[in-house]
């Protein structure tokens, strides 16, 4: 999983390991000293990114 920010800088890489095949759940605690604004998350798969999802920060 990565996380940008709205100018496409990597913010934070929360887990990057590899997994069996399996169902798995995930939760982005972003760091305090992140500001507001919309972040996007990437999940990838061996390079083939399967998830992107805009989220917005608010403290």
């Amino acid at each position: 999983m990565l996380i940008f920010d709205s100018l496409g800088r990597a913010v934070a890489t929360p887990k990057n390991e590899q997994l069996k095949k399996e169902k798995y759940e995930d939760v982005w605690k972003p760091e305090k000293d992140i500001p507001n604004g919309y972040y996007f998350i990437a999940l990838k798969i061996n390079d083939l990114q399967v998830h992107y999802e805009k989220v917005q920060r608010l403290k």
